[in-house]
């Protein structure tokens, strides 16, 4: 009996660690598939992305995506501020803008933040597909 006991308090105790720890909002950013980079003025790339948004609170979130380690840009298409609503999801397409000169590799590693109020609530990573170099 002891033993179920301490083995219930250890679960209730990674229960409630994993509720107090989690994250307010889940993002999600996934290159388009089968999307190649394409080829825009100024000498830019760009290529196309999916973005999820979770809200997982009971008020609504607005949130920021931002480059943090390249110069180029990001553009949401359709609306252009990201409005979650309350226990609710966003969905839509962005496009992300590089200078050719900023692209080294095929596949180039690019950090993006999310910023809610000017606060960054977290970092995400994913690539940028550009020309064989």
């Amino acid at each position: 009996m002891k033993a179920y006991s301490i083995v219930m308090c250890v679960l209730l105790g990674i229960l409630v660690w994993l509720l107090a720890s989690r994250t307010d909002v889940g993002v999600t950013i996934l290159r388009v598939p089968g999307q190649l980079y394409q080829e825009q003025p100024n000498n830019q790339l760009s290529n196309l992305y999916s973005y999820k948004l979770l809200n997982k609170t009971f008020k609504p979130k607005q949130l920021e995506l931002k480059p943090e380690n390249f110069k180029g840009s990001i553009k949401v298409v359709g609306e252009e501020n990201l409005l979650v609503p309350k226990d609710g999801t966003t969905v839509g397409t962005m496009f992300i803008y590089l200078d050719n000169a900023e692209i080294k590799d095929r596949k180039t590693l690019l950090k993006i933040g999310v910023y809610e109020g000017g606060k960054k609530i977290s970092t995400l990573t994913t690539s940028f597909l550009g020309p064989f170099k």
